[in-house]
């Protein structure tokens, strides 16, 4: 915003100076009464004065477009922005309505899940009044049971009732004997006792009949209640062996059904396992087939455990510069491959770091490149010191195949500080060069090699010639040491001192190594 009202305020005055200054250009013109192609003077003037404003308008304009990058943008890009807001509004309005579709659907997928929970509700109710009429029904069958026994109770009271009476009838009829016997002279009372009686036999009779009436019934319902009870009881017993019956014929479905499935998992994996395992030998033979053909046609570029790079992984770093660190060692042996005659593989490098195979009873696990390297970053991530990775060609590589690779990490440590001497023996510098350069040499592949060896030092080897070396000493330095020696002549001391710290991952280069001339003091001796 405030470059706009700057770049406004600034046209309002370069309108004031333009108008200003071609006023005063075409009357200085004009005075001088100048001609420019053929023209008259007058309108000469006019045509400066124009040109003049405009040159100044353009000069204005770029240096605006120069020093304010946000008048640059809207001159240069304003129309493509607009025509961008353009599309940015319609696309905006497309997800609008599209927002609004979506909610729509939402809306209808929130009332079909309502209607589905009603209906769900209305299918709970008519289950609870389901359970409601087997309770009912429970109930009804219980209420029978009760009546029925209420109903044989009923029967034993009027058994009872039926042989009180006949008891209550006997002792009558002795009644009546007796009273026949003593009360003979009371006729009328007789008549009426025998009336009594007879009334009383009537009525024995009478109950007799409802007596064995009520015993029959009682007999039959019983059977009947009998007769249901087995029944129920046989019911009882055929549900719950039907019951235990198809649980057990579930179960051993069940049970197959799982050992079917285990057997086909198996056959499967069995299946699998083979065709892996088929081609997996294919193309070993394949790959062996191939190897072979190299090995005897072929020239060897790197020979098996020759080293290609190492690094030093610093203490305490993150998994991300690890990896950034591992990455840049690979880089590196890769392009020392690529020198000693390798080619790059489907990885973009010519080094592969090499599968891993660890094989149990159950089955084998291979982890390739990236499980490898990210098993390596977690080991070197935050450890408490130093850690250097040697990059060495596993097996022998033949000239145009990608280097077969693995990283063998080891301990940094500490070795000579900086000025210490590691080595130093006496040496004869009376003789010829060549003598003088034999027992330099003899030197640094004894004494100091012994020297680096017995500190720890981590050899390097040579991956064309296989040879282990502990580094390479300059031959300049080695022709500067010999002039030293020959020039100062007789008995002296070749001492080799550490220019700087020298770790056991550092090698014997010129970077960390210094061989000094001396003559002997009195106590000098060969170390």
């Amino acid at each position: 915003m405030i470059w706009t009202l700057f770049a406004l305020l600034s046209l309002v005055v370069l309108g004031g100076f333009i108008s200003y200054y071609g006023d005063l250009q075409g009357r200085r013109w004009g005075k001088k009464r100048v001609s420019w192609f053929g023209l008259r003077p007058k309108h000469t003037a006019i045509l400066i004065t124009s040109l003049t404003g405009a040159f100044i308008s353009l000069m204005s304009i770029l240096t605006l477009l120069g020093i304010s990058p946000v008048m640059r943008d809207v001159i240069l890009r304003g129309e493509k922005a607009i025509r961008a807001n353009k599309e940015l509004s319609e696309q905006a309005g497309h997800y609008k309505y599209q927002i609004q579709i979506y909610g729509d659907e939402v809306l209808n997928a929130q009332r079909e899940k309502e209607q589905k929970q009603t209906e769900l509700a209305e299918l709970q109710k008519i289950q609870v009044q389901r359970q409601q009429i087997v309770q009912q029904l429970q109930q009804k069958y219980t209420k029978l049971l009760t009546s029925l026994a209420q109903t044989e109770e009923a029967l034993k009271r009027e058994s009872t009732a039926a042989v009180r009476y006949k008891i209550e009838n006997r002792n009558l009829a002795d009644q009546n004997y007796r009273f026949a016997q003593t009360n003979r002279s009371l006729a009328q009372q007789k008549r009426l006792l025998e009336d009594q009686r007879r009334g009383l036999a009537t009525s024995n009779v009478a109950l007799s009949s409802t007596n064995d009436s009520l015993r029959e019934t009682n007999s039959g319902l019983t059977k009947q209640r009998d007769v249901l009870t087995r029944e129920n009881d046989t019911l009882n017993k055929a549900n719950e062996y039907n019951e235990q019956e198809a649980g057990k014929t579930v179960a051993k479905l069940e049970a197959q059904k799982r050992e079917l499935a285990l057997v086909t998992a198996q056959l499967e994996k069995a299946r699998q396992d083979l065709n892996y395992a088929a081609d997996e030998l294919e193309g070993t033979k394949r790959y062996f087939t191939l190897t072979y053909d190299q090995v005897r046609r072929g020239r060897i570029s790197v020979r098996a455990g020759g080293e290609l790079a190492r690094a030093v992984i610093d203490a305490h770093m993150s998994a991300d510069a690890v990896r950034t660190q591992l990455a840049g060692l690979l880089d590196e042996a890769s392009k020392k491959a690529q020198a000693l005659g390798a080619a790059k593989g489907q990885n973009g490098r010519a080094v592969l770091i090499v599968t891993q195979r660890v094989a149990t009873q159950a089955s084998e696990f291979s982890f390739g490149e990236e499980e490898r390297l990210s098993g390596f970053i977690q080991l070197l991530t935050g450890t408490d010191k130093p850690t250097v990775v040697i990059v060495s060609a596993f097996t022998n590589a033949i000239e145009g195949e990608q280097v077969i690779v693995d990283l063998q990490p080891d301990a940094a440590s500490p070795m000579f500080a900086a000025g210490r001497q590691i080595a130093s023996c006496r040496m004869n510098a009376n003789g010829s060069d060549d003598q003088i350069k034999e027992a330099i040499a003899q030197f640094l592949q004894t004494n100091v090699r012994n020297a680096l060896l017995k500190a720890g030092a981590i050899p390097q080897v040579d991956p064309v010639s296989g040879i282990s070396e502990l580094g390479q000493l300059d031959p300049i330095e080695l022709g500067l040491v010999t002039l030293r020696a020959r020039q100062m002549r007789g008995d002296l001391v070749l001492r080799a001192v550490a220019k700087v710290d020298i770790t056991s991952a550092d090698p014997l280069d010129r970077n960390h190594l210094r061989l000094e001339v001396v003559r002997p003091t009195g106590n000098a001796k060969d170390s």
